[in-house]
């Protein structure tokens, strides 16, 4: 960043638009890998330089790396504005390279939109340009597109082939790299191998530090590795590290993003676990707050965050806010995500639980019996799963259902004894008795 910088200042100074562009392009590049909005402002003018003087290299190549940060930023409405003039501009380039990497943003748009099956055709049109897979582009595509559809079994080879394939092309410390382990670690989150998660993004972590200091990509890795901890239990390490990514965000500054609202949802959550529910509740409000003024419903964060914050509002003892919180969470994951979505099972479970603590045991009943209905199609397993036969197990004892409850019980109290979690098997044995 700091050779690149120098090349834009020098070729200033020479009047050389020609180099110029060149340099605008190089910086940009180099800039908007650490953070997006800050590489935005050399990109765009070295798409204005390079059209000025007939560079159709330099304007396909800033076109590009434009559509790709926002596209890699969740910003779908920007991203689709910029997909015309990046075509246009490659088209002049005539290069089958930025075809590919224009053609592999755009299904990252779609995907994000939740166009899953339009994002798997332009991958298999990525297989045609590149059948060998010689940059990536087609393993990262497959990768993606089923991690964003949730479909989790047809993930595991093309992401494991990507990471094989960066390690190999680039290097095991090549930024590239470390975006294949944090899809990695995507995948081994919503398959419950929580240890090789945590290790995927730990080691992303570490690469990216070296690559670029303190930055928003850091802020937002260090909120997912928070995510780990809370679930390995590991609160005050938690604490830490989201800690660490607010402060860095706070001082880094820059336009809005949804990195800040994703570190105080982490916070939140984590409070919310030491007990702390009052400002459990108040980091959470803020981060939906923050989500909802950002991308209004759109985005997968939003019902997360909303989930979270129900819970809290259970912790609390107001269970009315907390079930109005988890039908809303409830409603947004089943438009994005269907019956089916790990979310959506999660939601039908926590209503069933808020329903009980409003004592409706004839509502809570059928929610709970969807959510653990749908748990295998959502691919919900080990203290997960249990979590959802507890919500059932209590909504059958609380409608007289003694001997089905205490079979539900008995298997969530064996699926918490393997996992080791002291507190949820005291709770089962409590409701065993």
């Amino acid at each position: 960043i700091t050779i690149s910088a120098a090349a834009v200042q020098e070729a200033r100074a020479l009047g050389d638009d020609h180099l110029l562009a060149e340099a605008l392009v190089l910086h940009g590049r180099n800039t908007i890998g650490r953070d997006e909005a800050t590489g935005r402002p050399e990109l765009e003018e070295a798409m204005t330089v390079a059209a000025r003087v007939h560079d159709a290299e330099s304007e396909a190549s800033a076109a590009y790396y434009l559509l790709a940060a926002a596209a890699e930023a969740g910003d779908a409405a920007r991203a689709n504005t910029l997909i015309p003039s990046a075509r246009a501009a490659i088209a002049r380039a005539g290069h089958t390279r930025y075809e590919a990497d224009e053609l592999e943003s755009e299904a990252f748009v779609l995907m994000s939109s939740g166009k899953i099956d339009d994002g798997l055709a332009i991958c298999d049109r990525l297989e045609k340009l590149e059948p060998d897979n010689k940059r990536g582009h087609v393993t990262e595509c497959r990768c993606t597109a089923n991690l964003f559809g949730e479909r989790y079994d047809a993930a595991q080879a093309p992401c494991a082939a990507d990471l094989a394939h960066n390690e190999t092309t680039y290097g095991k410390d090549h930024v590239y790299t470390a975006v294949a382990l944090a899809n990695l670690s995507i995948l081994d989150w919503h398959l419950g191998r929580y240890d090789d998660g945590l290790a995927a993004d730990q080691r992303a972590l570490a690469i990216y530090r070296a690559a670029y200091g303190d930055s928003s990509r850091i802020a937002d890795l260090l909120s997912d590795v928070a995510e780990y901890m809370v679930h390995l239990k590991r609160y005050d390490e938690a604490l830490a590290d989201v800690k660490e990514a607010i402060a860095m965000l706070e001082r880094l500054g820059g336009p809005p993003s949804d990195s800040i609202p994703i570190a105080r949802s982490a916070l939140g959550k984590i409070l919310g676990k030491l007990g702390r529910h009052d400002e459990a509740i108040a980091e959470l409000e803020q981060a939906v707050a923050a989500f909802e003024k950002l991308s209004g419903d759109e985005g997968h964060a939003l019902p997360q965050t909303l989930g979270q914050l129900g819970r809290a509002y259970l912790d609390a003892e107001r269970p009315k806010e907390a079930l109005a919180t988890f039908e809303r969470a409830h409603a947004l994951a089943l438009k994005s995500f269907g019956p089916d979505g790990q979310d959506t099972v999660f939601f039908d479970a926590d209503e069933a639980m808020a329903l009980l603590a409003l004592h409706r045991p004839a509502d809570a009943l059928p929610r709970a019996q969807d959510a653990l209905a749908h748990a295998a199609a959502a691919h919900v397993g080990g203290e997960d799963l249990a979590y959802l036969e507890v919500a059932l197990g209590k909504a059958l004892l609380a409608t007289g259902h003694r001997a089905r409850a205490r079979t539900i019980l008995t298997d969530a109290l064996g699926l918490y004894r393997t996992a080791g979690s002291k507190e949820s098997i005291a709770e089962v044995e409590g409701l065993l008795r």
